[in-house]
């Protein structure tokens, strides 16, 4: 069966945001066909073709998101409106979600646009499946109506004696051949019956009314000679004379078995739309627009009792990686255990709900003691931290908490959220399983990574980026072996802007993918043309990141530029980390095995800063152990790095492992490596990174400095 196709239709005037835009749904697996509006007129014509999501900027040429929303309600479309913009006040948001947006989001949180445009949809889907209900209980409605307008009811007049006076028809069928109607009691004909129904336990419709002067309805339930269950329902109303004297009983009888049965299944149906409304389908929590409605109430209830509230934003940390590699079936069973035991740890006067993706909500009420909060909070973590068996797989998850306090940090709902979400974040910077509390200051960094983010899109656009490198050298006869590719940004006005200042950034955006990218296939390009150039063969080092490292084929892309460059694959090596290939084991395994068949050298980055342990070593093709620099900082003084920097190099001498030292800075240290028989080393003592036209006179000597020689 095909995949079903999306069609969006983006309002946005910059070519690159809305190429982002699609870039980060379709990583999404979204199936989209899409249409990009710049002017007022192209989006008056767009909307003549069938459109499932409307994706806007505010500021548009000629016009604004609120004036193409307003049009589009004005034709009485109903499509999901996204607003996705740079900048948006609260004010503008809540006014914009007020006049019928379905959401918004900031393009500094382009990655979370699949989630929401995801969310959107489910809730549309939500919708119909809702308007569906409606409709089909209006149609069972109307279709009970009718049967009961329908049903050939019993009908009879009596006396105060039950005596039958008068029937209609459809009674008349019940009269045994040979008698008369007006020779049997109501209760002969409809019961067969040798005495009133009271006296059988049941309550009898006319002696009610003739005890209450007043027209009386009652049921009767009963199986009848098939065992079937059958309710009556019998309405006794009382004739009068002109004297105000009862002078008969109108009765009624009719069978309300089936309307009770479908009542019945109108409720349950009833019951089932109020679930899928209000709460989520995976989890059973509350959905998030019913949970914000419980927020409100909380929110109300503590001003008017002077009381604080706590809201907690609890992202998981790296759960991509489970959806990325083991797939949704996998990632949703972990939802699931998540929001149980955090279900589990929550008070019976707090609140939980399934914000979206593996994002999940918590009131705290009352909030007023914080140490109580921090241990919830903490609870909380440790619940998470338990590690989980889902299906074959073990799962160690952590998670990071924001925390932002009503009405000490914000007086609205999305004022208060904004701030959690502030929150998690530097949570998550501090190393995350953490949770922090909500601080003014949060915001003004946001604003910062805001910028960064912004710019990093540029640079990669605008060939910002360069390639730095350093030599790394035979410790024993001064040979330059390889090179390892820095990446630098050189920002127009700010200049060069260090590595660790946005490669963090990057790694939690989808930014990392296009700038690992560009750095991998530029350093293949060099060392294809270094190769070219008849350059003795040194080995390019190139750093992975973990998002590439899964979310990509790694393999078949390194085999596309190794053939595309016509690159040796032994002249590149590929630097990863312990974290990375311990993320999960089995998937990790394959890649390396499929890059070494080729021919690529792999090493860990790093090493003795990670996990620490040292059994995959021994599953893994490992060609080079890099001691991190840490280590060499100290190594001629330190007796504990000494120690660390022995033991590495002991072990990979026993594993056949080669050794490559970072940062070596002093002969002193470069004579301790040699004197232990550390095979490569780096650093400032040799070369600093180098432009590509200063490196290439001393690829061209293949040794280390002449003073080194001495």
């Amino acid at each position: 069966m095909p995949e079903t196709v999306l069609n969006i239709l983006i309002l946005e005037d910059s070519a690159t945001d809305a190429e982002l835009m699609l870039h980060t749904l379709r990583k999404e697996g979204l199936n989209i066909s899409a249409h990009v509006a710049m002017t007022r007129q192209g989006y008056v014509a767009a909307l003549n073709d069938e459109i499932d999501l409307i994706l806007s900027d505010y500021n548009l040429p000629q016009y604004d998101a609120l004036q193409a929303l307003d049009y589009l309600n004005s034709l009485g479309y109903d499509i999901p409106f996204i607003l996705v913009s740079g900048t948006i006040g609260d004010q503008r948001a809540v006014e914009i979600i007020r006049r019928g947006a379905t959401d918004y989001l900031l393009k500094s949180r382009m990655p979370k646009l699949g989630q929401v445009v995801k969310r959107a949809l489910h809730e549309r889907h939500i919708l119909l499946e809702k308007q569906l209900v409606e409709e089909q209980l209006h149609l069972e409605r109307n279709l009970l109506h009718n049967v009961i307008d329908g049903l050939e009811m019993l009908v009879m007049i009596t006396d105060r004696n039950f005596n039958i006076q008068v029937i209609n028809w459809h009674a008349q069928k019940l009269v045994p051949v040979g008698l008369s109607a007006t020779e049997m009691t109501c209760y002969q004909l409809t019961r067969d019956f040798d005495c009133p129904c009271s006296e059988y336990g049941m309550e009898c419709p006319i002696e009610t009314a003739l005890a209450k002067n007043l027209a009386t309805k009652v049921q009767q339930n009963y199986q009848d000679k098939n065992g079937e269950n059958v309710s009556v329902e019998k309405t006794a109303t009382l004739l009068r004379n002109r004297q105000d004297e009862v002078t008969g009983i109108f009765l009624t009888c009719r069978d309300i078995s089936e309307n009770i049965r479908q009542k019945e299944d109108i409720a349950y149906k009833e019951m089932q739309l109020e679930q899928i409304l209000h709460y989520d389908t995976l989890t059973g929590l509350p959905q998030r627009n019913f949970f914000f409605d419980l927020l409100h109430s909380h929110m109300i209830g503590c001003q008017k009792n002077n009381r604080t509230l706590a809201l907690l934003y609890l992202d998981l940390d790296r759960f991509k990686n489970i959806n990325d590699t083991l797939g949704h079936n996998v990632g949703d069973q972990v939802l699931q255990e998540v929001a149980q035991r955090l279900q589990n740890n929550i008070r019976i006067s707090d609140n939980l709900s399934r914000m979206s993706g593996d994002e999940f909500l918590i009131t705290i009420d009352p909030a007023d003691n914080l140490s109580e909060v921090a241990q919830l909070a903490q609870k909380f973590l440790s619940a998470i931290s338990v590690p989980m068996q889902i299906e074959h797989h073990r799962f160690h998850l952590t998670a990071s908490i924001g925390i932002s306090l009503f009405p000490d940090d914000a007086a609205s709902q999305e004022k208060l959220l904004s701030c959690a979400d502030a929150a998690m974040y530097r949570a998550k910077e501090s190393g995350r399983d953490a949770f922090r509390f909500y601080k003014p200051h949060m915001n003004e960094k946001a604003q910062g990574l805001l910028w960064l983010e912004t710019e990093l899109r540029i640079a990669i656009e605008q060939e910002q980026l360069e390639l730095y490198y350093q030599p790394q050298y035979n410790l024993h006869n001064g040979q330059l072996v390889g090179v390892e590719a820095l990446l630098r940004w050189n920002h127009p006005e700010k200049g060069i802007i260090p590595p660790g200042d946005f490669i963090p950034q990057a790694e939690e955006t989808s930014l990392i993918l296009p700038l690992g990218a560009w750095v991998l296939n530029t350093a293949c390009r060099q060392a294809s043309a270094w190769h070219a150039m008849g350059i003795p063969p040194v080995r390019m080092a190139v750093n992975i990141s973990a998002v590439q490292f899964y979310r990509i084929d790694l393999a078949q892309e390194v085999a596309r530029l190794l053939a595309h460059y016509q690159l040796p694959a032994a002249l590149l090596e590929l630097e990863i980390t312990e974290s990375i290939i311990m993320d999960d084991v089995e998937v990790a395994a394959e890649t390396m095995k499929k890059l070494t068949s080729m021919g690529v050298k792999l090493s860990i980055d790093d090493f003795g800063t990670g996990y620490s342990s040292l059994n995959y070593l021994k599953r893994f093709p490992i060609a080079t152990l890099k001691i991190d620099r840490s280590f060499i900082n100290d190594v001629t003084i330190n007796e504990q790095d000494a120690a660390i920097a022995l033991s590495i190099i002991s072990l990979a001498g026993h594993m056949g492992i080669e050794v490559l030292a970072e940062g070596v800075e002093t002969e002193e240290q470069l004579r301790f490596l040699q004197q232990h028989a550390c095979q490569y080393g780096q650093g400032y003592l040799f070369n600093r990174p180098m432009i590509v036209k200063d490196i290439e006179h001393q690829l061209k000597k293949a040794q280390w400095p002449e003073w080194l020689q001495q």
